[in-house]
């Protein structure tokens, strides 16, 4: 009776636990989304024929390439490993399109009240004398994917493939330089919103 009545009371606890933390990683994402701050980013179109896989839309993003003269370069010996992790200290400007200001290793302490910070990572690992022979740095935020109904799937990937239609995505950022995709602007006006739950 006892082995029975504690199998059954873990059973509940087991079950509570996995309950608690599924919703832990929805309610992260959320907590970004109502209160995060919003940034415009500019996308930059891929090649149509790989743009649909499933029911997202694939995208690109022109800070998604950053010159190596906008990084921070660490103090440490030229054969060892520069970090994967990157901060990317990004501005609103161009018609509120946010643009790379700086890139560190390291947490900013300091931005001015119109910079935010987002947490990234590169898309290769160098030691640092071969990370300065790079002209352009590949950047990985981790928003590439933009989950849509299959019903307007096809209409924005015809819009994406239009280079003239100007297609910008709305991301919000937590605290912490977390990112998550909140809206997808085609043309000026909104064609997806990202629900909370």
């Amino acid at each position: 009776m006892k082995r029975s009545y504690f199998l059954i009371v873990g059973g509940i606890f087991m079950a509570a636990l996995q309950c608690y933390l599924l919703w832990s990683i929805v309610e992260s994402r959320a907590e970004i989304l109502r209160n995060g701050e919003e940034v415009t980013l500019k996308t930059v179109p891929v090649d149509p024929r790989s743009l649909l896989r499933g029911r997202y839309v694939r995208l690109d993003y022109d800070i998604s390439r950053v010159e190596i003269e906008r990084f921070q370069l660490p103090n440490q010996d030229e054969q060892e490993l520069v970090p994967k992790t990157v901060y990317v200290v990004l501005k609103s400007s161009d018609g509120n399109h946010a643009s790379v200001q700086r890139v560190y290793f390291e947490k900013p302490e300091v931005l001015d009240p119109d910079q935010i910070y987002i947490k990234a990572k590169l898309n290769s690992q160098n030691s640092l004398r071969e990370f300065r022979r790079f002209k352009n740095v590949p950047i990985d935020y981790g928003i590439s994917r933009f989950y849509v109904p299959e019903t307007d799937a096809l209409a924005i990937e015809e819009s994406y493939r239009d280079d003239k239609i100007p297609v910008d995505v709305v991301i919000a950022v937590d605290a912490a330089g977390t990112p998550q995709l909140k809206r997808l602007i085609i043309d000026g006006k909104q064609a997806y919103e990202e629900p909370i739950y």
